[in-house]
């Protein structure tokens, strides 16, 4: 597990935020492709297999998940860490 830092967007009860830069926790997994099926590799993988925010960033407070949770609800919470999964296997697949 590593720690990525990247920018989020939502919308709070005081308005949209956006380029709220946010941690996260990021499980990264390592694998052998499967290989062709006259035997030759495929080479290896990499893929984030789950990510859940540990912070945010807003001016010079930070605001733990919890509190976010609180402030913001479970589903934003959950539809920033899908996206944020998006965005990191994303960058691996153009690495």
């Amino acid at each position: 597990m590593t720690t990525e830092t990247l920018t989020v967007e939502f919308d709070t009860p005081n308005g949209y935020l956006e380029d709220v830069p946010a941690r996260f926790i990021v499980n990264y997994e390592s694998g052998i492709n499967e290989p062709y099926s006259w035997g030759a590799s495929r080479g290896f993988y990499d893929e984030a297999t789950y990510c859940t925010l540990e912070s945010v960033r807003l001016g010079q407070a930070t605001m733990l998940r919890e509190q976010l949770e609180q402030w913001v609800g479970t589903a934003a919470i959950a539809a920033m860490e899908a996206r944020a999964l998006e965005i990191f296997n994303e960058d691996m697949e153009a690495a």
